[in-house]
């Protein structure tokens, strides 16, 4: 018997990368087992965030359901890739409140699953190997390369990448997680950079290790996660101002009241609009992203 890749495979090769066996690989438009070769060790699926890979006959992955159709919170977080994660995790922290994560695809983790590395100027751990601090050049590099594209606000770009620091610096004050970091330097000069934070002696990149561990924070912290659950209109009040969240799943609609909304749904390659404008030449090519699929 060996593990089987279905037709979830979006061919990010994380699996052909870590498969010790060397049992994986690529035929025609996806990948596939050697059976005489898989060794059923399972290191593949804990690289595949896509229910991708599975055993002859196996049944798919059941999900939390909600207990009711009609829930209230503190806080709905829309969104459960990178930045969703990061916010129900640290105001589920700071508050102690009721938070609910909405995702619509399978699994949590959405583009940031695939990330290799981060290029985070003046991080403390960056900072103790001595790493030169390097904020106004990723700035001015971001106002510059922005610039022929109607540019970006100069507040947003100064906060943005002061918070980068911040956030990191947050990872590794994380139980058994800030350990797993280190600092190398990169062949690519990206955002004035050439050091890049990427996980010591890892496997895969290191947006899968924040995955985890987010996940794994989120459970700590009595966070609900409901995936397969996409939210589909912001209820307001009769002043105008956001009461609720409406949201569908499988078994219907899922009414939410709530006192506060984050969005984190969507990145970079769900606008349409802004890929004609600044990628045109990808503007129109179909992707298929976890739950999501653009154009539709």
């Amino acid at each position: 018997m060996a593990f089987e890749i279905n037709k979830k495979c979006i061919c990010c090769r994380m699996c052909e990368a870590v498969c010790p066996a060397k049992a994986i690989y690529y035929k025609g438009k996806t990948f596939a087992i050697n059976p005489d070769k898989c060794v059923m060790c399972g290191t593949c699926l804990d690289y595949c965030n896509r229910n991708a890979i599975t055993t002859p006959g196996q049944e798919s992955p059941t999900k939390a359901t909600p207990a009711s159709r009609s829930q209230s919170c503190d806080l709905v977080v829309i969104g459960g890739g990178g930045a969703g994660l990061v916010t129900a995790v640290r105001f589920a922290e700071h508050t102690g409140k009721q938070v609910i994560l909405l995702e619509k695809a399978e699994n949590l983790g959405g583009s940031a699953w695939y990330a290799a590395g981060m290029m985070i100027p003046a991080s403390e751990l960056g900072l103790s190997m001595g790493v030169p601090d390097t904020r106004e050049e990723m700035k001015a590099r971001v106002r510059r390369e922005s610039a022929p594209y109607g540019g970006i606000d100069d507040e947003l770009i100064d906060v943005t990448v002061d918070a980068q620091k911040d956030v990191f610096d947050w990872f590794c004050q994380l139980p058994g997680f800030g350990d797993q970091f280190d600092v190398r330097m990169t062949p690519h000069h990206v955002m004035g950079l050439d050091y890049a934070h990427c996980i010591s002696g890892g496997r895969g990149g290191l947006g899968r290790y924040v995955v985890i561990r987010m996940k794994q924070r989120l459970e700590e912290l009595g966070v609900t996660v409901y995936t397969s659950c996409e939210a589909t209109e912001l209820v307001t009040d009769s002043a105008g101002a956001i009461s609720g969240v409406r949201a569908k799943d499988s078994d219907g609609v899922l009414e939410i009241q709530c006192r506060a909304v984050m969005l984190a749904s969507g990145s970079f390659i769900c606008n349409q609009e802004m890929m004609e404008r600044v990628c045109p030449a990808f503007a129109g090519a179909r992707k298929k992203i976890q739950g999501h699929l653009y154009p539709p």
